[in-house]
C-alpha cells in the first residue's frame, strides 16, 4: 500500500526500512531514524522561508523538525501534481496542559523563539509573510459569522438544547466580542503611534499538536507551516488561552505563565494589553458556534453541547484572570 511513495523517498539519500501511518502524513523508519514524509501545499517560497528559519533555530539548539535535501539538493519533491517533503521526525507525546512544569517549558521556548537573531534570512525575505493586518480582519469576521449563525438559530423550527443556551448566551459574547474588537483597535492605532508594536517570526500554530515530548522529556516544535512576521503576542495569547481553558483560569498560573514568558521576552505594556483584550475575546464561543453550524448532517454530536456548557461554567473565572491580568500589566 506504501507502493506509491517509494519514487519520492529514492530522491533522498536514506534507507527505508518501513513505512507506516501516522499523524495525517506517512513515517518512515529509516537509516538516519524516524522521518515523516507529507504533502505539502505551501508555495516554494514559503518552504524555502521555512527551511532557513528551522535552520537558525536549529543551529541554536531547538529541536525541530528539519526537512531534509534530495539528492539534487531540492526540498520538495513532485510527483502526480503533489508536493511532497520530508521532515525529521521522533516518537513522543503531545504537551501536557494540565502539567505547569511542561507549560513552562514550553512558554520559556516560546521566548527564546521569538528572540532568535535572524540577521541572516533577508529581512524582503520574511517580510513577504508579514501577517500585520489579519488579526482585526479575522476577528470582525468572525462577528459576521456570529450574527448570521444566531440568525439562522432563529428561523428553525424546533430548538435543541444547544440553540436554546446558545441564543441564552448569545448576546453576552456578542458584546464582549465588540468590546475586545474595540480595546484591540484603539491599542493598536495607540502603540502604532508610539512604535511599540514589534513584529518577530512567530509559530503561528504553537499548541499541543505541535509541542511533543520525547522519551528524555526534551521539547521538540513541529509544524512550521504557518510561521509568518506578526506580532509575538499572537503565538502567547494562542498558549495562555488554550492553558486557561484546560486549568479553569487558574489566575496564578497564567500570570506565572506570563511572567515565564517575559523573563526571556520583554514586552512592553501595549503589547500585553493587546494580549488581554485578545483573551476577551470570545474565540472558544465562535469555535464551537463555527463547528457546530458547519457539520453537515442532520445529527449534532452532544459534545458541542458539553463543550458551551463548560464554556459558559468558567466564564466568571475568565473574566477575573483577564482583570488580574490587567492590574498585572499596570503594575
Amino acid at each position: 500500500m506504501f507502493e506509491q511513495y517509494e519514487n519520492i523517498v529514492n530522491q533522498y539519500n536514506i534507507q527505508v526500512r518501513n513505512f507506516y501511518k501516522g499523524r495525517g502524513a506517512i513515517l518512515i523508519d529509516t537509516d538516519l531514524g524516524l522521518k515523516l514524509l507529507k504533502e505539502v501545499k505551501l508555495q516554494e517560497d514559503k518552504i524555502t522561508f521555512i527551511y532557513h528559519l528551522q535552520e537558525i533555530l536549529r543551529d541554536q539548539g531547538f529541536y525541530i523538525d528539519t526537512m531534509l535535501k534530495t539528492k539534487d539538493g531540492e526540498l520538495i519533491v513532485r510527483e502526480d501534481h503533489k508536493k511532497y517533503v520530508i521532515k525529521d521526525w521522533i516518537e513522543g507525546r503531545e504537551i501536557y496542559f494540565n502539567d505547569k512544569k511542561e507549560v513552562l517549558i514550553a512558554v520559556k521556548h516560546l521566548a527564546k523563539l521569538h528572540s532568535v537573531n535572524l540577521q541572516s534570512i533577508k529581512k524582503c525575505i520574511y517580510e513577504r509573510f508579514d501577517k500585520g493586518d489579519s488579526m482585526l480582519d479575522a476577528l470582525t469576521r468572525h462577528n459576521k459569522e456570529l450574527i448570521r449563525m444566531r440568525n439562522s438559530i432563529k428561523r428553525m423550527g424546533s430548538w435543541s438544547e444547544f440553540d436554546l443556551l446558545y441564543l441564552e448566551s448569545f448576546d453576552y459574547y456578542y458584546m464582549e466580542a465588540k468590546k475586545a474588537i474595540c480595546l484591540i483597535n484603539k491599542t493598536i492605532e495607540e502603540a502604532t503611534r508610539c512604535q511599540n508594536l514589534r513584529k518577530v517570526i512567530i509559530h503561528g500554530q504553537y499548541n499541543h499538536h505541535n509541542l511533543i515530548f520525547d522519551d528524555s522529556n526534551k521539547l521538540h516544535i513541529f509544524n512550521f507551516d504557518y510561521a509568518a512576521y506578526h506580532l509575538p503576542i499572537i503565538d502567547l495569547y494562542s498558549m495562555i488561552r488554550k492553558t486557561m481553558e484546560k486549568n479553569d483560569w487558574d489566575v496564578k498560573f497564567g500570570l506565572e505563565a506570563v511572567d515565564e514568558y517575559t523573563k526571556v521576552y520583554c514586552l512592553n505594556k501595549q503589547e500585553l494589553e493587546l494580549m488581554a483584550y485578545l483573551l476577551m475575546y470570545p474565540e472558544k464561543f465562535w469555535k464551537i458556534s463555527n463547528y457546530y453550524f458547519n457539520l453537515n448532517k442532520a445529527w449534532k454530536p452532544k459534545q458541542t453541547l458539553v463543550k458551551l456548557r463548560k464554556l459558559v461554567a468558567q466564564e466568571d473565572k475568565k473574566r477575573c484572570f483577564i482583570e488580574r491580568l490587567i492590574h498585572y500589566i499596570k503594575c
